[in-house]
């Protein structure tokens, strides 16, 4: 079974660069935390919706986290050099799904081992989240 992709994963690279550019300067926060997620959520939100993307969920907001990630320094050449053609070069990041193992203990002497399937655009972001 593959891994849930985001809704953007599908767009051309075109708006996706325009998008990253508007988050970018909108202050979307390039590190994936639970501290920053709602306020990159709602920027995204808000940014969607000039493309006619309504709903934004947690993939989407990954996905631009580790879009971002990934291209920030030809982010910044397309910009500074209005080098269309560099478009082109953007990668678009892939979301694996990953095993997470966990433990739960209670107040009695037992410890139960378990695990979960998670889909991610980064292995690091499961182990933060979970």
């Amino acid at each position: 079974m593959s891994a849930d992709q985001s809704q953007f994963s599908n767009q051309p690279k075109k708006i996706l660069y325009t998008i990253a550019q508007k988050l970018i300067s909108d202050d979307f926060d390039e590190e994936y935390s639970t501290d920053t997620y709602d306020s990159n959520h709602t920027i995204l939100s808000d940014i969607s919706r000039m493309f006619s993307i309504d709903v934004v969920d947690d993939e989407d907001v990954q996905f631009f986290t580790k879009f971002i990630e990934i291209n920030k320094k030809l982010i910044s050449e397309i910009s500074e050099t209005n080098d269309r053609s560099l478009i082109d070069k953007l990668v678009i990041p892939i979301a694996k799904t990953y095993e997470m193992r966990y433990s739960t203990w209670g107040s009695c002497t037992y410890e139960e081992f378990l695990k979960q399937e998670v889909d991610s655009y980064d292995e690091e972001w499961v182990r933060i989240v979970f």
